[in-house]
């Protein structure tokens, strides 16, 4: 595999706007740039430790973001993984706006029912 380029730093942080974290975001922000990477690629493209892309990628991967594959090694040595997205970037963004204006409503719902209560009026004032 050829060497992965570092990801945009602006990338990273327009990611983490997004309540990603930090590692998930650096990891999705390479992986939306090349057909796939492994983790020692992420590592490299990062400056992630191994246990912050393993975590990252495990994330990514129990919300539907990314899949795996093993790769099998033509020599000795054990088979390593290699990701890709699952999905676009446009949709993965358009779901986390979703559940980012789900919780939205959820608060000002919950917002909404609280100011029925006198207690809430009289620890406003």
């Amino acid at each position: 595999m050829p060497a992965i380029p570092q990801p945009h730093p602006d990338a990273i942080a327009l990611l983490r706007e997004l309540s990603l974290g930090t590692h998930p975001a650096a990891c999705l922000a390479v992986l939306g740039s090349v057909e796939e990477a492994t983790s020692k690629d992420l590592e490299a493209a990062t400056g992630l430790r191994q246990p912050h892309v393993s975590a990252a990628l495990r994330s990514l991967e129990e919300k539907g973001w990314i899949r795996s594959r093993i790769e099998k090694r033509a020599g000795p040595g054990r088979p390593r993984h290699v990701y890709r997205l699952a999905k676009d970037l446009a949709a993965i963004v358009d779901e986390v706006h979703r559940s980012e204006a789900a919780k939205y409503e959820h608060v000002t719902r919950v917002a909404h029912r609280l100011t029925r209560f006198r207690v809430w009026e009289k620890a406003r004032s």
